[in-house]
């Protein structure tokens, strides 16, 4: 599969360079996702966070046995219902967050993470659930609201900019995976 449908070529020997050999991540987690990699945590896809999904909306169609105003009152910071009919209307929202995450190929059962990252479960194709033991992400969430008001865009680039330091840091703290003790 081709990154973003391009063609690369080296800067020196002008030579294609096979789709197979490029990894394609955000500038901001690049090095983390290196560290992680050549430790032998490998992993599936990442998120560095982005500032410019700030202003966009979300869309879901819903139930109309959902449709309670009070609640969307006090769970959104504004909402839009649109396309009312007997069974069902959209909800449109603002996207609340951006998020930084790392999807890893296993769960490597990792027993501390960077402040403020999560982990969370694995999809089960089997059980067609989430499993219950095994976590195979870590994502921390940058709200773009405080106090239901939409902050400002250097204050949010600046705690995507703080907690991907954070991720680095913890990466470059991580034993060899053949160095664990676990």
């Amino acid at each position: 599969m081709k990154a973003n449908n391009h063609t690369f070529i080296d800067s020196k020997t002008y030579e294609i360079i096979k789709d197979e050999q490029i990894i394609e991540v955000d500038d901001a987690i690049a090095e983390t996702i290196s560290v992680l990699n050549k430790k032998g945590y490998k992993t599936k896809y990442c998120c560095s966070g982005h500032v410019k999904d700030i202003f966009r909306y979300d869309r879901q169609v819903c139930d109309i046995s959902l449709l309670d105003e009070n609640k969307f009152k006090e769970d959104f910071v504004e909402y839009f219902i649109t396309n009312i009919t007997d069974t069902n209307f959209s909800l449109i929202t603002p996207r609340e967050f951006t998020a930084i995450y790392i999807k890893f190929l296993n769960d490597y059962n990792f027993q501390e993470l960077p402040i403020g990252f999560i982990k969370y479960p694995k999809w089960d194709d089997k059980l067609k659930d989430y499993s219950k033991t095994c976590f195979d992400l870590i994502e921390y969430k940058v709200s773009y609201y405080q106090d239901k008001m939409i902050r400002t865009i250097k204050d949010v680039e600046e705690e995507i900019n703080k907690y991907n330091k954070l991720l680095l840091e913890w990466a470059n703290n991580l034993p060899d995976i053949n160095e664990r003790n676990d």
